[in-house]
């Protein structure tokens, strides 16, 4: 730069010209010569003037306030302040140190660290930088010589893998929709209304969704009352098992078997000998397959009454009732039916007894199509619908509650118990959609309206039958009356025979037997037949009836190994058959059958035919 413009004449480097100081520096180095040679040379002659004096202050100042704004800057950072001092005209240069002071004794200039700063500016101007950093490395630093320190390119690549594993991880929060309008009310009493919303984006490296609710109740109706309490618990001395209920099955004694080691139970509805009413007293404790007759002073009766009871406390049993000279069944729960159909082939009068054995119901009793009679019992309550004159044609009863049902039937149906003459005794088995039979000596068939009795147009039912010697018939049978089955044998040594019906149709059928006694029984249904049977009297012969082939093991009492054997149920899956034509002298006879089975047995005391219904299905 030029410290003042119109003294210049030349390009020389430094010197004087004339009365007055030329400077003109080339650069950094330039002027640090020039400055040198001028405060080393001093010259009393221009300092003695006053312009000259003001001319080499204006000078030095604008050399060093515009000239060099890094060398001002670096010496008003380290250096004082110039300041003002003494008088006279004086001009010192030491290291450290410019001093000037011009005569009039006003002002004095001091610029401290000249020389440090003119090394400084001189070793810049010097620097030259040759050195460069490869790739996306960057420079740190420059060294002395010129060349560059530069950052290392492991740590780049550690500061990019860094910061992009950052950003991988930074978290996505779980966004839920608004909740939904609240649904509405479910019930009118303790009633919940509620309202949900659905997961719009999942949550990453954040909370996740399942944190939230999607689904939240609110109460929309008043409390419910508070619910009665529980009736008080039953006591029942049966213990759930399956109990046997005398109608009119026999007064003076009773055979009974037991299927498992267990306590057998009598349950008595009158009073006793020594004047108690209503009691249960056990038995006795039975082994599995014991067989035991009590008469009713064993049991402190007088007799016993329609709706005495005996049952297992652990288990099945099976029972023959004896009164003289009747032997008959005790009827089985198994048996309660809401439907019964009964075929009444049997001369005037009939009588049937209804037993409302675990609660009440309202009977119905039928004659074809149209109610006879109507009856409301209580649990507990028997009724006998008497003087039933329907020979030839056929009784109904439907029930609002299952119900048991017995019929007696002949020419000495009067009086209580029935004892004497040809009457038939049957507890009747509900009426099915199917069921199974033998047509002893002659079979018959009856048919009623299934519930809810809304097919009035029906007036014909057309029942197929199928027996164990593949022997097929279509029977057409009138509601209301009855038809006789085609094929028959002598004593239930035939084969069985399955009959259906169409749908909304529930079919009855009974056997008329050997004719030396009790013979009627009726067909059981299907869906009670089971596997193991005891016959608690003697029986003359006995038959194994099954709805399809297998074999039977007979023991003379359960687990009595001496004299047992496996006999073949021989037929069709329509049914088959065993005949045991000897029979047995003793009560207890065991059988155990590898298909679905029942038993007839023709007792030995008078002749009467029984059904042996087995373990509860």
């Amino acid at each position: 730069f030029f410290v003042r413009e119109n003294w210049i004449r030349n390009d020389r480097d430094c010197g004087f010209e004339g009365d007055g100081w030329l400077v003109t520096p080339r650069g950094a180095r330039c002027y640090t010569r020039c400055v040198s040679h001028i405060i080393t040379t001093p010259r009393s002659g221009p300092l003695n003037s006053t312009s000259n004096r003001n001319k080499l202050l204006l000078d030095f100042t604008m050399m060093f306030a515009v000239g060099s704004v890094a060398l001002l800057v670096a010496s008003a950072v380290s250096q004082p302040t110039p300041r003002v001092s003494g008088a006279g005209t004086s001009l010192n240069f030491s290291a450290t140190e410019f001093n000037f002071n011009y005569n009039n004794g006003q002002s004095s200039v001091t610029l401290s660290g000249i020389s440090a700063a003119i090394n400084q500016v001189r070793a810049a101007a010097q620097m030259r930088v040759t050195g460069t950093c490869p790739g996306t490395t960057s420079v740190t630093g420059i060294n002395a010589d010129g060349t560059v320190s530069c950052t290392d390119p492991a740590l780049i690549a550690a500061v990019f893998s860094t910061i992009t594993a950052i950003q991988t991880a930074l978290p996505t929060p779980c966004v839920l929709s608004s909740w939904g309008a609240w649904s509405a009310c479910s019930a009118t009493c303790d009633g919940v209304s509620t309202r949900s919303r659905t997961i719009t984006q999942q949550a990453v490296n954040a909370v996740s969704c399942s944190s939230f609710s999607l689904e939240e109740n609110r109460t929309c109706s008043a409390p419910c009352p508070a619910p009665s309490p529980p009736p008080p618990p039953v006591f029942d001395p049966c213990n759930g098992n399956e109990r046997h209920y005398n109608l009119n099955s026999g007064y003076q004694s009773v055979s009974i078997s037991s299927y498992i080691a267990q306590d057998v139970l009598y349950h008595s509805i009158s009073d006793d000998s020594s004047g108690g009413r209503g009691f249960g007293r056990v038995i006795k404790a039975f082994s599995a397959g014991e067989t035991v007759t009590q008469t009713t002073a064993q049991l402190a009766v007088a007799q016993f009454k329609h709706g005495d009871y005996i049952c297992g406390t652990s288990g099945g049993i099976s029972i023959v009732g004896f009164g003289t000279p009747r032997e008959s069944n005790w009827a089985p729960t198994r048996l309660a039916g809401t439907n019964f159909a009964v075929p009444c082939t049997r001369s005037n009068p009939f009588k049937i007894f209804v037993l409302a054995y675990d609660q009440g119901a309202v009977v119905d009793l039928y004659f074809e199509l149209n109610i006879s009679q109507r009856i409301v019992l209580s649990a507990g309550e028997l009724y006998t619908f008497s003087n039933i004159i329907r020979q030839g044609r056929n009784v109904m009863i439907r029930s609002t509650a299952p119900v048991l049902a017995t019929i007696v039937a002949g020419t000495a149906t009067t009086g209580l118990p029935v004892q004497t003459g040809d009457v038939d005794h049957m507890v009747l088995a509900p009426a099915s959609p199917s069921i199974i039979g033998i047509a002893s000596n002659n079979g018959f068939l009856t048919a009623m309206l299934g519930p809810p009795n809304t097919a009035a147009s029906v007036v014909v039912a057309q029942l197929a039958s199928v027996c164990g010697n593949n022997r097929r018939q279509t029977l057409n049978v009138p509601i209301g009356r009855y038809g006789t089955h085609g094929y028959r044998g002598s004593q239930y040594n035939a084969f069985p025979c399955t009959v259906t019906a169409a749908a909304n149709i529930l079919i009855g059928g009974s056997s008329v037997g050997d004719g030396d006694g009790a013979e009627a029984t009726m067909w059981m249904p299907t869906t009670l037949l089971t596997h193991e049977f005891i016959i608690p009297v003697p029986c003359q012969h006995y038959t194994i009836a099954c709805s399809a082939p297998g074999t039977a093991l007979i023991q003379t009492s359960k687990g009595t190994a001496v004299g047992q054997r496996r006999v073949a149920v021989a037929g069709t899956t329509s049914g088959a058959f065993y005949y045991g034509a000897t029979g047995t002298t003793v009560g207890g006879l065991y059988i155990n059958t590898t298909a679905p089975c029942f038993v007839y047995a023709d007792g030995r005391v008078d002749g009467d035919e029984l059904v042996i219904y087995g373990t509860p299905v």
